[in-house]
C-alpha cells in the first residue's frame, strides 16, 4: 500500500519527467519555476533521477572547458 508521501513523491517525479520531456534540458532553477516544487524536493527528485540514470547532467557547449555555465539536467 502506497503512503501519501510515496504518492506525492511519484507524482512529483512524473511532473519533473514530463517537463523535461516537453521542454528539453532545463536547469534545476528552470524546473523549479515551471513546477513550483521547493528547492529541497526538486533537489531530491533530480538527484534520484540522476542516480538511477533516468536523466543526465550536462554542461552546455557555450561553457567550453571552463565549466562556468550552470549545470543542466
Amino acid at each position: 500500500m502506497l503512503t501519501e508521501r510515496t504518492r506525492a513523491s511519484a507524482s512529483h517525479k512524473t511532473l519533473v519527467l514530463r517537463l523535461l520531456h516537453e521542454h528539453g534540458p532545463l536547469t534545476r532553477g528552470e524546473l523549479g519555476t515551471l513546477c513550483g516544487l521547493s528547492r529541497t524536493v526538486l533537489h531530491d527528485i533530480v538527484g534520484a533521477l540522476m542516480d538511477n540514470g533516468t536523466v543526465l547532467a550536462s554542461i552546455p557547449e557555450a561553457a567550453g572547458a571552463s565549466g562556468a555555465a550552470r549545470p543542466r539536467c
